[in-house]
């Protein structure tokens, strides 16, 4: 409680008694000090005190202020309780002693200051990103210092800090919490009450111990981290390795969502909260499973039984693997870092369903749009050339071919001849062809991709042709009729009748154009004809002349 000492004056006559016959009363003399003492502890109140004078029965002591205002005690004591005061006041002392003649009023060169009022205007301003806030109120000219402090809520720690300004600056404040603020005024040895309180949430924590998990068997990915006290919200960014970047906010602490595929990630964090960001997380990696393989084509080598694919290349991916299954599920394998496979053993007549997938050292993707490849169809095999030597017709067929839709069938005759035709079936007739010829024929299989390589050849020989120029003459000595004709084609023997008009006959046979008939019957008429074969037909016959026997 701060003293303030004032020094008076006393004057022992009254100028106004000099002509008066009665001796002048004498004036109450003033105090040579007055003494205050403030009280620091509220606000409107000072004890002043000043020593006992002669000829003073009252005392009136009047506090000014600079701002007008004006508080006043009357006593017959040496002291008197000032109250209603104005904080952080400035007072100027006067003093007046009164006794029943005579009233001295003397302003004394004297003042004293009540405590300083509490600071006004108190606000806080938190930097982000750099851990200091800034606390402001509004400065009065008689504080000699201001004290604030910060109450950390979690576990009550204070941090102080002095300004003889309106600002003060709080460093290294803890991330994630909550901070009270207040200020005190110090002047003439007193302090005011407490400003007012002021809040602030320091920025979020840094987020920690992030992890990911990534799902092969889609685009999405899991994230998890630890919770980052202060965080209201996470905002999570995803920067791919081929410039896609993609942000994502959540308020729990773990995260599944979709990322384009085949490319490396990585992922930071941030913790929000309505003014500030947090520090970055420690940047996490992924890879994204590869994209699936797109644009899939396949191709087929006919002649070879080979069969190939292609397709464009897959983001992220290491390895492709390409498959070739068959109607039958047996499958062809094949592992490559190309873009494309050939398959040098597949079967002929087989359709195959091709899958292709990309991987990496982690994820397989999902196979791409399948696609066919339709081998070359499998030769024709047991070909097989028959005879109807009634109808003249040649009949060829063959076991049905794997993988046929049709087959070109072609026929080669020694002459030269040659003849194509395309059928769908494995049975075929053959009419036209010409008597007493060889024929050689073979079979194609043919799909809407590739042909097959010929079959082996079905040869066949035709019916005989029957004989011409058919001749017949008798020996009349030896009664033996000798038939001639000239050879036909085809023909491994001939065999000659003679008939008689009922019925009976004689035959010979001979593997050149000539035969002879012995032992005829005298006296009758025969008629002559020849027929060819071979070992699968008889010609139709050739009719001759008539023969004529001798009558004995």
């Amino acid at each position: 409680m701060p003293l303030f000492s004032i020094i008076g004056l006393c004057l022992c006559e009254s100028p106004t008694n000099l002509l008066s016959p009665v001796p002048p009363a004498p004036a109450p003399c003033l105090p040579s000090s007055v003494q205050a003492q403030v009280d620091c502890g509220s606000d409107g109140a000072a004890l002043l005190s000043w020593s006992y004078t002669d000829g003073a029965n009252n005392y009136t002591l009047s506090a000014n202020g600079v701002e007008g205002e004006a508080v006043s005690c009357t006593t017959q004591q040496n002291h008197c309780n000032v109250t209603g005061l104005s904080c952080g006041g400035h007072y100027n002392v006067t003093l007046t002693a009164t006794n029943q003649e005579c009233q001295i009023t003397v302003p004394i060169n004297a003042s004293f200051d009540t405590r300083p009022c509490a600071p006004q205007h108190v606000a806080v301003d938190l930097t982000c990103g750099t851990q200091i806030a800034d606390l402001s109120w509004e400065e009065r000219s008689e504080v000699e210092l201001y004290v604030s402090s910060a109450t950390r809520w979690s576990d009550g720690a204070v941090q102080h800090c002095n300004s003889i300004g309106s600002t003060c600056h709080f460093t290294d404040l803890t991330c994630g919490e909550t901070y009270s603020f207040t200020v005190t005024a110090s002047a003439n040895g007193c302090h005011s009450p407490p400003s007012n309180t002021v809040q602030i949430n320091t920025e979020p924590c840094q987020p920690t111990g992030v992890t990911s998990q990534l799902l092969c068997n889609s685009e999405q990915f899991l994230l998890f981290w630890h919770p980052a006290s202060g965080a209201a919200l996470y905002m999570v960014t995803a920067t791919g390795n081929l410039g896609y970047v993609e942000a994502f906010n959540t308020t729990n602490t773990s995260l599944s969502a979709s990322l384009p595929c085949g490319q490396t990630y990585s992922v930071t964090l941030l913790g929000q909260d309505h003014r500030c960001d947090s520090q970055p997380s420690t940047p996490v990696t992924f890879k994204t499973a590869p994209c699936v393989p797109q644009v899939v084509e396949t191709f087929v080598e006919c002649e070879a039984s080979m069969g190939s694919v292609s397709w464009m290349p897959s983001d992220g991916a290491d390895t492709y693997t390409a498959i070739a299954i068959g109607r039958d599920t047996h499958t062809h394998p094949c592992v490559t870092n190309n873009t494309s496979c050939t398959w040098s053993n597949l079967h002929c007549g087989e359709e195959y369903t091709v899958h292709v997938t990309s991987g990496d050292d982690i994820c397989t993707s999902s196979p791409g749009n399948s696609t066919i490849i339709h081998m070359a169809p499998c030769v024709p095999q047991d070909l097989v050339a028959s005879l109807d030597c009634g109808m003249s017709m040649v009949y060829l067929n063959w076991n049905a071919s794997e993988g046929a839709e049709k087959y070109l069938l072609a026929v080669y005759g020694t002459d030269g001849y040659f003849m194509e035709r395309i059928v769908n079936t494995n049975l075929v007739q053959l009419p036209l062809l010409s008597c007493g010829k060889s024929y050689s024929m073979t079979v194609i299989a043919a799909n809407q991709d590739c042909s097959s390589a010929p079959s082996g050849p079905a040869d066949i020989q035709t019916w005989p042709c029957p004989p011409t120029a058919v001749y017949a003459s008798l020996d009349c000595l030896s009664n033996i009729a000798m038939v001639t004709w000239e050879d036909s084609n085809g023909t491994d023997f001939y065999t000659a009748t003679l008939e008689t008009t009922d019925g009976q006959s004689q035959t010979c046979m001979s593997p050149t154009s000539l035969c002879g008939v012995p032992s005829l019957d005298c006296g009758r008429s025969y008629s002559v004809s020849v027929t060819a074969s071979n070992l699968q037909c008889n010609s139709t016959h050739s009719i001759g002349s008539s023969l004529q026997t001798e009558m004995w």
